[in-house]
């Protein structure tokens, strides 16, 4: 294995710790959670009728080469790094998979700039990671609990990446034909604990440098219960966003210059028009 130093970022996200749980947990890659994420992609690498031969994931995301000259290095197993610092040349690889990364991320931006660098011309990104209104119930039902035992709030969700800002956050950092898109999932349990359990086993507990540092205590936790039972159904929903983009090459389609189209729109419309009556 190959270490590297690597600094940490006092930024939003306690990188350090989501290390430490990590190493405590592992990767729950049994959970349904990840066999949808896991087709979801699988899926979209089908449309892609190429073959890879230089291909980095980030995160733990099983990957099957289709070619036996492919070479895939993985952060945390080949290389121990984090995504905010990508100690790669430039034009690398020509595809980087970031799997459940991007949403426990200090710098989004800078990763996908660095992400675009690694990449060869015409090299495809694709990433997956929570966002929208991703665990609002919990994020409403710990509210709550605090106002009524601490009469206050400390952050206990994560803020996410809508999915309009996701698209400005692929075009800012210049990849070409980027497409965007989010499925819905839902995390079922029994009862509030096994919903927070699951959480843990997920890696998706609070690793915010602003949250609350205190005991939990048994007030809040039951209150916390009874909200979750009460008001949520024991479901938690998830949007689980979706980005793809190339990394720019002279070889792609490019958009006619603005002007040269030699129909208008109006005579589109109403040629169009004429077939729905």
């Amino acid at each position: 294995m190959i270490k590297l130093a690597t600094l940490e970022m006092n930024f939003i996200f306690n990188r350090h710790l989501q290390r430490i749980r990590a190493q405590r947990w592992g990767a729950a890659l049994s959970h349904p959670l990840h066999h949808f994420l896991h087709e979801m992609l699988h899926e979209r690498l089908s449309y892609i009728l190429r073959q890879f031969k230089s291909v980095l994931i980030i995160g733990e995301f099983k990957y099957q080469p289709s070619s036996q000259d492919c070479y895939v290095i993985k952060m945390g197993s080949s290389v121990e790094a984090l995504s905010e610092h990508l100690p790669f040349k430039e034009g690398a690889f020509d595809l980087i998979i970031s799997y459940m990364d991007l949403h426990q991320a200090n710098d989004v931006p800078g990763i996908l700039k660095q992400v675009n660098y690694c990449l060869q011309p015409d090299g495809l990104f694709l990433g997956v990671f929570l966002g929208g209104n991703s665990l609002w119930q919990l994020r409403a039902a710990a509210q709550h609990a605090e106002l009524l035992t601490r009469r206050g709030c400390s952050p206990r969700v994560a803020p996410m990446i809508s999915l309009h800002d996701a698209a400005a956050l692929l075009q800012r950092a210049g990849f070409a034909i980027p497409v965007l898109d989010h499925e819905p999932f839902e995390l079922k349990g029994n009862n509030p604990f096994s919903l927070l359990q699951q959480l843990k086993e997920l890696q998706l507990s609070n690793s915010l440098y602003d949250g609350f540092k205190g005991l939990t205590g048994k007030k809040f936790l039951s209150e916390l219960e009874s909200y979750l039972s009460e008001k949520t159904a024991l479901n938690l929903e998830l949007d689980i966003l979706c980005m793809s983009g190339w990394a720019p090459a002279a070889t792609q389609q490019q958009p006619l210059p603005r002007g040269s189209g030699q129909k208008s729109l109006a005579s589109v419309l109403e040629t169009s028009s004429l077939f729905l009556d």
